[in-house]
């Protein structure tokens, strides 16, 4: 006969949590295109002599969020919807991108969301430099200090105020979650396209990257590609500038190249 053991939450899941419940503020829609990552991997190699590690796919996926995102035709999505107490559409004059980290301390495992402002401004070393930062540091929080005194209130009443100020505040969304998200996948092909689940407008994954069939000259070749998806907020935006958003991503990573100054492209 089959047996089970009773588990308790674990408490660090309650911001998670949390967020998840909000997700009934937002009309999701998913676009999914295919990446050729040819000139990503060389934008990674050349970065190798003078940088302590290469930089990862998602440092590349997260500079070219925060680049295409700051573009004025885009500004929609770098926005948020305030409910309370009378509705209105703010856009964010910087990209605040959200992402999260996984660690592993003491044997368990460790999930939790870091933020990076003003995203557009950051050369791309300073950006990788940022997020490598939260990969090592010793010393991490698994929540915003803001939203650390939440802990304390029960459960519903919490998410009850958490949706009030998140749906409220597009300050304090801003500062909790940024002004978009961006969810990695492992690394591996078999987790090429994930559908992101976040709160917010506009988020943007990038699967793994792997040898996939392409047709190139009417032959059928092997290719390094991975899958871009994008979930946005259609009561926001429409499906065309969506596609319009998703194309100019996918135009960046492909025609990524190593700026003469070591910073922008």
């Amino acid at each position: 006969m089959p047996g089970h053991r009773p588990h308790p939450l674990n408490p660090r899941r309650f911001l998670t949590r949390d967020l998840l419940a909000l997700d009934s503020l937002f009309h999701r829609a998913h676009l999914v295109t295919e990446v050729d990552c040819t000139a990503l991997e060389t934008f990674r190699t050349a970065h190798i002599s003078d940088e302590p590690t290469q930089p990862t796919v998602d440092m590349c996926a997260l500079y070219a969020l925060a680049q295409v995102l700051a573009r004025p035709e885009h500004a929609v999505f770098n926005g948020h919807e305030r409910r309370y107490p009378r509705p209105r559409f703010v856009t964010y004059d910087d990209v605040d991108l959200c992402f999260f980290v996984e660690r592993y301390r003491g044997g368990e495992r460790h999930v939790f969301l870091r933020l990076l402002p003003n995203a557009q401004a950051m050369s791309f070393e300073d950006l990788a430099a940022a997020v490598r930062h939260w990969h090592t540091v010793e010393d991490f929080r698994h929540w915003p200090r803001r939203a650390a005194p939440l802990r304390l209130v029960p459960g519903p009443a919490r998410r009850a105020l958490f949706r009030l100020y998140y749906a409220s505040s597009p300050g304090g969304k801003q500062r909790m979650t940024g002004t978009c998200t961006y969810l990695s996948t492992p690394d591996s092909p078999a987790a090429g396209t994930l559908i992101p689940y976040a709160p917010g407008i506009t988020t943007v994954s990038l699967g793994a990257v792997a040898d996939r069939p392409v047709v190139r000259d009417g032959q059928v070749v092997a290719a390094r590609t991975a899958h871009l998806t994008l979930t946005y907020d259609r009561g926001v935006a429409d499906d065309t500038q969506a596609a319009r958003l998703i194309e100019d991503l996918r135009k960046f990573l492909e025609n990524l190249k190593r700026a003469p100054d070591g910073g922008r492209t």
